[in-house]
């Protein structure tokens, strides 16, 4: 569970250090993973499932080494340990916590997707969708550019409303063009909503707390939430189907309210009393 919040935190930090888009990082890692899932899959189809966990434990190893070199880990020698003082700030800041359930319910709003899409799309006799890949354009091409004219609060209140009317239309089993357009929007539920969470970090957190606060938020947008989220879409997905989609629409309607509170009570500048 560690793994995407300080992967997120160490690429957030070598982008500060060395002035480069974080944006076109993470897009990267999503070409990764699309990359990934038809190399794999196609080995799969000639080596069976037992290459799945020798594939895991390669690329934890992968992980474990670079992580020894990773530019965003290394030290200035300018910040001594953080204190568990200072984290315990971070969770009493009430601006803190309204942005950390924006964030959240916005990513765990696509749990259903997550979980039940594919067996959803199959039991139709449809074809797995390809919107990661419109995200990746997204992040390598208008990431930043977005990002900087909307800015943090603006950029999750988007991502959380047009989750809201995507997870709203997904409910009618749409097909077709229609499928392939609510598709396109993982663009902007997903990838605008993180980078603008990384914004958000990057702006109101001093650079101390900075790997706390992103694995708060991604402990609670990847663990907690998004477990829960999933717990309830296995409960009621076998007698809804794709009503479940339900679930995310009122996560993400959650997010709009918290992502609009946010934006009345953080003026762009870095927390106080961190």
């Amino acid at each position: 569970a560690g793994i995407v919040p300080l992967g997120e935190a160490l690429g957030a930090s070598a982008a500060d250090k060395f002035g480069f888009s974080y944006a076109s990082v993470r897009a990267l890692g999503s070409v990764g993973f699309l990359a990934t899932g038809f190399g794999v899959g196609a080995l799969i189809s000639l080596q069976g499932t037992g290459l799945i966990l020798l594939w895991i434990v390669v690329g934890f190893g992968l992980v474990a080494l670079l992580g020894f070199y990773h530019p965003g880990g290394r030290s200035d020698g300018g910040h001594s340990a953080t204190q568990w003082s200072a984290i315990w700030s971070l969770f009493q800041n009430r601006v803190f916590l309204v942005f950390v359930m924006a964030a959240a319910l916005v990513q765990s709003s696509h749990a259903v997707l997550y979980a039940f899409s594919s067996l959803h799309w199959r039991a139709l006799g449809l074809t797995e969708d390809l919107g990661v890949a419109v995200e990746v354009v997204f992040m390598l091409v208008l990431g930043r550019w977005v990002i900087d004219r909307l800015g943090p609060v603006r950029a999750l209140g988007a991502s959380a409303l047009v989750a809201f009317l995507r997870w709203l239309a997904m409910m009618a089993d749409p097909t077709g063009a229609d499928l392939w357009i609510l598709q396109t929007a993982h663009a902007i539920t997903f990838g605008l909503s993180h980078l603008g969470a990384i914004a958000f970090l990057s702006q109101a957190v001093p650079s101390h707390l900075v790997s706390s606060a992103q694995g708060a938020y991604g402990g609670l947008a990847q663990g907690i939430l998004m477990a829960f989220a999933m717990a309830a879409a296995s409960a009621v997905y076998p007698a809804l189907g794709g009503a479940t989609y339900g679930i995310g629409a009122i996560l993400a309607m959650a997010s709009v309210g918290f992502a609009w509170a946010l934006g009345w009570i953080w003026f762009g500048k870095t927390l106080r009393g961190l």
